[in-house]
């Protein structure tokens, strides 16, 4: 048991692409472990480094959500793997998307069905979508057409990459608002947070691991 490798991999279950990447993980440790896995959902920045420390892990699976987060586990001095793929593999080890592949598959899609308009709407300054951008772009001028790009907002210390999504989510789910800023004053009208906020708050209503 003492020679066990002590990973902590943080994935939500409920989505079905991060339930693929857990039986991946287990998998590998399988054949390459043993590995002692310390799998969990709470995404609380404060929390995960104290939980980190306490158990004394040797390696970290899971997202970096934000730039604060990273230089946080980079002063952990552990070994980092991002699952989200916003930041380059230049400034943290990645297990990442076929971003190329994605883009291609999307722009031939619209291409075999006859459209000659296009248009890319992107997360400004996330490495991932910046790169199904480029390749999707790449590869409508190819085929003799041009792009219209729009980016939306970008993505910072202050407002990190899950509350830009969760904030596009909401606007999906309810097509009545035509901004995604009236869905997010609406959120918090009637909950009294942002969806960030929320999200933190509901973490810390969550038991503490022993």
């Amino acid at each position: 048991m003492g020679d066990r490798l002590k990973i902590a991999v943080l994935a939500e279950s409920s989505r079905s692409s991060l339930r693929g990447m857990l039986r991946g993980i287990a998998g590998y440790a399988r054949l390459h472990g043993p590995w002692r896995i310390y799998h969990y959902e709470r995404t609380s920045k404060a929390a995960t480094l104290n939980e980190l420390k306490c158990w004394g892990a040797q390696g970290f699976i899971g997202p970096i959500k934000s730039a604060r987060q990273l230089e946080q586990f980079q002063q952990l001095d552990l070994p980092v793997v991002d699952i989200l793929g916003q930041y380059g593999v230049e400034v943290v080890s990645a297990s990442l998307i076929h971003e190329q592949r994605v883009a291609q598959l999307a722009a031939h899609h619209f291409l075999e069905r006859g459209f000659k308009q296009f248009g890319y709407y992107g997360l400004d300054g996330v490495q991932y979508s910046d790169d199904r951008c480029m390749h999707f772009v790449s590869t409508i001028r190819d085929a003799g057409y041009e792009v219209s790009m729009h980016n939306g907002p970008s993505v910072s210390h202050k407002k990190d990459l899950f509350s830009v999504e969760f904030e596009g989510q909401l606007r999906q789910r309810d097509p009545a608002f035509s901004y995604v800023g009236h869905m997010c004053e609406a959120f918090k009208e009637k909950t009294g947070f942002t969806p960030g906020q929320y999200r933190k708050h509901s973490q810390a209503q969550q038991p503490q691991h022993e």
